[in-house]
């Protein structure tokens, strides 16, 4: 991709990251208004402005002036806030087994499971004992078997109410699991608490199945094997989601303190500035593109897998290095640009102007082939193909 293809596609991929904090803020980076917006200069207020009176001009700009020197200093107190609280940020992301089991919330005994899932000999019986070691999987698996949409019925039509963790396997059997378990794991790891962007918890789901969903199809004709291509596809996610709940807890923990420290040293302008900062969706995507691949390849190498072949092609996305040497971090690579073609799309954010050549820019940095495209443009991005059926599988 040449410098003017890599720099068009430099604006899309923010113009997404916009899209993952909220779509104001996504159409507003794309230059869209609202239709029924009306310009400062039509409106009633804008007429009646160019009538005052030149005292009166002249005491609204010395108001607006007053607020540009107030507004400077809060200016200040936010970016000094944040240099304070991105020190917090870097001395805790070194620990990775506290942000893979605190931050993310997540255990050790994922990998065990994710390992045996990937085995030919994987059955009930052996996912069993693991999966209990999964505290939060059995609610979770129970939601799932118990739905509308998978319930059983006897003979007589009655509802049957699942409600053991080896019955919930079986029922939903080993095929369903390889795609349910990292999907419902990586969920169990997107941010509660994002005010005021609550659209952050929507979009990181959304992402993550769709970049897990095209990565397993282009798998079936890459060589590639698929389950690696799906698990890898869904957690290229969580180092994102550990930098959001990392971000928004330590806002909220260097507030406070900030807060206390300023009351007590009876500063009350500062104290009066530090009220009026709110979380930076600038300062977050900042960390995202700064943190969350090399924070990604740490929580997969963490996990210790060995049946799920993800390590090297973790650290390869993180490091942008060697992706043509290696096909599943390559193919991971063009899933995840494909998705962020997909999500723009769904969300006109490709200009009507430039809608083609902007398109074009996505999927040639994705370097799909025109087959593959078309074959994705079909695919349902949604939602997991899960396939229950009434049956219980009791091997």
């Amino acid at each position: 991709m040449n410098t003017r293809h890599e720099n068009q596609y430099q604006i899309l991929l923010h113009r997404f990251n916009c899209l993952m904090v909220s779509t104001a803020k996504a159409n507003h980076f794309a230059g869209k208004e609202s239709i029924s917006r009306v310009t400062y200069e039509e409106s009633e207020q804008g007429f009646a402005r160019r009538e005052l009176l030149n005292v009166e001009k002249q005491a609204i700009e010395d108001r607006k002036r007053r607020e540009i020197d107030e507004g400077s200093y809060v200016d200040s107190v936010r970016n000094q806030f944040h240099r304070t609280l991105l020190v917090h940020f870097e001395s805790q992301i070194s620990d990775v087994p506290f942000l893979f089991n605190e931050v993310l919330g997540l255990n050790d005994a994922l990998g065990e499971l994710l390992d045996m899932l990937a085995t030919k000999a994987c059955t009930v019986s052996r996912l069993e004992p693991l999966a209990a070691r999964v505290p939060w999987l059995y609610d979770e698996l129970l939601k799932v078997v118990n739905a509308p949409q998978h319930r059983r019925k006897d003979s007589r039509g009655k509802v049957i109410v699942v409600e053991s963790l080896r019955t919930a396997l079986s029922f939903i059997n080993i095929d369903n699991l390889k795609l349910l378990l990292p999907t419902l794991a990586f969920r169990r790891t997107i941010p509660q608490v994002t005010d005021p962007y609550p659209n952050i918890k929507l979009r990181a789901h959304q992402y993550a199945v769709m970049t897990g969903l095209t990565a397993r199809e282009l798998a079936k004709r890459a060589g590639v094997r698929p389950n690696d291509a799906f698990v890898l596809g869904v957690f290229t996610g969580l180092g994102r989601n550990a930098v959001t709940r990392l971000y928004f807890k330590l806002f909220e923990k260097v507030k406070r303190s900030e807060l206390e420290r300023a009351q007590q040293e009876q500063k009350r302008e500062l104290h009066d500035a530090l009220t009026k900062i709110t979380p930076s969706s600038n300062f977050l995507i900042a960390l995202w593109n700064d943190f969350s691949a090399s924070i990604t390849a740490q929580t997969i190498q963490h996990m210790q897998l060995r049946r799920v072949f993800i390590n090297d092609a973790a650290s390869a996305l993180a490091s942008q290095e060697s992706l043509e040497e290696l096909p599943l971090a390559n193919l991971v690579s063009q899933a995840s640009c494909y998705a962020q073609f997909r999500m723009l799309s769904s969300h006109k954010l490709l200009s009507t102007e430039k809608e083609h050549a902007e398109a074009k820019t996505l999927l040639r940095k994705s370097q799909l082939n025109p087959m593959d495209i078309e074959r994705l443009k079909h695919l349902d991005l949604a939602s997991l193909p899960l396939i229950i059926n009434p049956e219980l599988d009791n091997a």
